[in-house]
């Protein structure tokens, strides 16, 4: 079996926007404040990542056959379940799905300082990432 080239893409393209925020995450907090261009840049590709590595984890899901998830949570909870993510990396994870539901649903009450607290832990993400990827493709490696 070959690796599903529409998670490959998903991958890169995390990796694209995570690139970018810890570009976003050098500017010093009062430029980010100042500027709407690079706030909405990093609130995009934050969604970008967070969504990306939710499509990613929910085929593993699919793949290991467990329960349709009704829930980005449920997803992550699965993934714990699992050993794919670590159970410590739990809470991590879901405020990551946290996160992005208020960067969708909740915009009128973003706190810019706070989205940039966040960008500058962006390592979480990339943590993230790796996890999903190295179980993607643990049986592809020679």
């Amino acid at each position: 079996m070959e690796l599903d080239e529409t998670i490959i893409k998903r991958i890169e393209k995390v990796e694209e926007a995570l690139r970018r925020l810890k570009e976003i995450r050098k500017i010093p907090l009062s430029m980010f404040l100042n500027d709407w261009k690079t706030q909405d840049a990093a609130l995009r590709n934050f969604q970008v990542a967070i969504e990306g590595c939710l499509d990613i984890g929910n085929h593993i899901v699919a793949l290991i056959g467990k329960k349709i998830p009704t829930t980005y949570i449920e997803i992550i909870e699965i993934l714990v379940e699992e050993n794919i993510l670590a159970k410590n990396f739990s809470k991590i994870a879901k405020n990551m799905v946290k996160f992005r539901n208020l960067i969708i649903h909740e915009y009128l009450y973003l706190d810019l300082e706070k989205v940039y607290s966040i960008l500058q832990k962006i390592d979480d993400m990339s943590k993230l990432l790796r996890y999903l990827t190295e179980y993607y493709t643990k049986d592809y490696d020679s």
